[in-house]
């Protein structure tokens, strides 16, 4: 049902492992409901298709109101911008202002949901725009909040390299090996 939250018992039957072979859990789903959520974003970001996006529409509204300022409702989300953002950019003639776009609607993300799993990939994204934007020093500046505020993540190693390769700018590069 799109209109509330216990849909996963029709689809538990037919979970599907992730691409690495994990469930993708977050806390408050199911993994049946993760997939729902996940595939409705998926479709809509991959064909635009009116209902999945009505249905992702109305589980993201659900899930932040019920829970604000959750993991949950940070997860839901993110998913939702991303497949937003992944129909524009299919359909984009003026691909910076689609960047400019997402890149606004990333930072009110990391606004919202500071310390949300999911706020180092979204600040990694962030980073990555911006240098397709040419504003290097935002992107210096959104890199170094995950190596300040997530050190202990993934995304912070790639951020502290990104940091670095900008920083590199008329300097040698010293290989190894």
């Amino acid at each position: 049902r799109a209109q509330g939250l216990d849909i996963a018992p029709l689809i538990d039957a037919q979970v599907r492992r992730d691409r690495r072979g994990r469930l993708p859990q977050r806390a408050g789903l199911t993994p049946g409901q993760s997939l729902v959520l996940a595939a409705l974003a998926r479709a809509y970001g991959a064909s635009g298709e009116t209902v999945a996006r009505t249905r992702l529409a109305s589980l993201v509204k659900q899930i932040v109101q019920a829970m604000p300022g959750s993991n949950l409702a940070a997860y839901s989300t993110f998913r939702e911008i991303q497949a937003e953002y992944s129909q524009k950019i299919q359909k984009a003639e003026k691909f910076e202002k689609v960047q400019q776009e997402w890149a606004d609607s990333l930072a009110r993300f990391v606004q919202a949901y500071p310390r949300s799993d999911d706020t180092a990939d979204c600040l990694l994204q962030l980073g990555m725009v911006h240098e397709f934007l040419n504003k290097e020093v935002e992107a210096k500046n959104w890199y170094g909040q995950i190596v300040k505020n997530f050190p202990t993540k993934p995304q912070a190693t790639k951020a502290a390299g990104a940091i670095s390769r900008l920083e590199m700018e008329g300097q040698s590069i010293k290989l190894a090996g």
